[in-house]
């Protein structure tokens, strides 16, 4: 499946893949961290998401915390935060 991308203004795209999409960069420093949140919205629900990333597999707990007051103040609760151990994928049948 081809997506089509539109760039709304840097670090901010909207595309339809399994609904409408919008991905914005909402934080980075380009060497240790990039923050994305994105929003799907199909025929059936809204998902949000928040995604850290890091170069590292330690980053500084500033970062962490900066990421969890994100989710906080995007309205997600504190038992939908999960920050994955190191070298683990998650497994969506265990969150």
């Amino acid at each position: 499946m081809k997506a089509i991308y539109e760039t709304i203004t840097p670090g901010h795209y909207k595309f339809s893949a399994r609904g409408e999409n919008e991905v914005i960069i909402i934080g980075t420093d380009y060497d240790h961290f990039g923050l994305e949140y994105t929003r799907r919205v199909s025929e059936k629900e809204v998902t949000v998401t928040v995604k850290l990333f890091g170069r590292q597999t330690d980053l500084p707990e500033a970062v962490l915390n900066k990421f969890k007051e994100m989710c906080k103040a995007l309205g997600l609760k504190d038992d939908l935060i999960v920050i994955l151990p190191k070298g683990v994928e998650c497994d969506p049948t265990k969150v």
